[in-house]
């Protein structure tokens, strides 16, 4: 759903900002939930890597590396959310089958 808000008037930067802080709150949610069943230092690293990697370059990164470094640290960051995701509910799941 998240994406569907490029359709609204925002200017790049706007939006990639807008992006980032509605990222935060529910990675961060997530992660932790997660985190509390498996406890799983890794995953909690990376979610936090990839989270300050995302918040840099919507902040800074156009003004420090350019529009083309902006979005490689944006993808960086996102993918580095997204293996935290992924490996939190591996490991969710490998608990569960475990307790049966």
């Amino acid at each position: 759903m998240l994406p569907s808000l490029s359709a609204l008037p925002l200017n790049d930067h706007l939006y990639h900002e807008v992006m980032v802080w509605l990222v935060l709150p529910t990675s961060t949610i997530a992660v932790l939930m997660g985190c509390q069943r498996h406890r799983d230092a890794k995953v909690l690293m990376f979610a936090i890597v990839g989270l300050l990697t995302l918040v840099a370059s919507s902040v800074y990164g156009h003004d420090i590396v350019g529009e083309v470094g902006e979005k490689l640290l944006t993808l960086a960051g996102a993918f580095i959310v997204a293996y935290a995701h992924w490996r939190n509910v591996k490991l969710c799941r490998k608990q569960v089958c475990c307790k049966k």
